[in-house]
């Protein structure tokens, strides 16, 4: 359970830019966050699911919506183009976006765009967004929350190598930039989450049979 009072202190006249923020986890969290007087910024690909999920959000929250694909290097240099000239600095930073392909080996020898796919979703575009808004929770000693996989600590599965890859990568790369990041006064959030019942997971058959958790208890785990 979420210690409310705890949350609004810890959420309240902050800007929280939440990634992956139009389904799922990320669309969850931002509705639950909306009920407090905070700036989101919420960002993800699907334009009229960012406007609807704007539309549900409490009125005590300023949401601003940006539609960017975190695969395309110059969108996301838009996105902090834009933030740097609207003045608006990050307080809390939830990497939240993410894409799962589940391939053999033997199905994924001519299809080396899903690794980078992945990898683009799950590493080297959260890398280059946290760089871009890393003045600005540096400046407001802000807190980085990277919503990863439990999958990480588990013995490795044939099949998520684009996946399982390019997560651990993250991981590393923030584990790396962790101790430069909290002597300027920037913590660091890693939450290690189980298959939880997404859009995105649920894509493969298999996950359907399987003890899932819920898009309400992700978000609690990461509030």
């Amino acid at each position: 359970t979420v210690n409310q009072k705890k949350l609004a202190a810890a959420v309240s006249n902050k800007t929280i830019l939440i990634t992956g923020a139009s389904f799922g986890i990320g669309a969850e969290l931002a509705l639950r966050l909306s009920q407090y007087p905070v700036t989101l910024v919420l960002v993800a690909r699907t334009k009229e699911r960012l406007e609807e999920i704007k539309k549900h959000c409490g009125e005590k929250a300023v949401v601003h919506i940006y539609i960017t694909d975190l695969r395309d290097e110059t969108a996301v240099n838009e996105l902090i183009t834009d933030l740097k000239a609207k003045e608006i600095a990050v307080d809390i930073l939830v990497s939240n976006a993410g894409h799962s392909i589940y391939r053999k080996l033997a199905d994924a020898m001519e299809r080396f765009h899903d690794t980078k796919r992945c990898s683009a979703i799950n590493f080297t575009g959260p890398v280059q967004l946290l760089l871009g808004v890393l003045p600005g929770l540096t400046e407001k000693k802000g807190i980085v929350v990277n919503v990863s996989t439990v999958s990480l600590f588990l013995p490795h599965t044939a099949g998520w190598s684009g996946y399982h890859s390019s997560k651990a990568a993250f991981d590393h790369w923030l584990r790396c930039a962790e101790p430069e990041m909290k002597a300027s006064g920037v913590s660091l959030c890693q939450v290690y989450l189980p298959l939880v019942r997404t859009r995105m997971s649920m894509i493969v058959e298999q996950n359907h049979k399987r003890p899932a958790m819920s898009c309400a208890k992700a978000a609690d785990a990461i509030l």
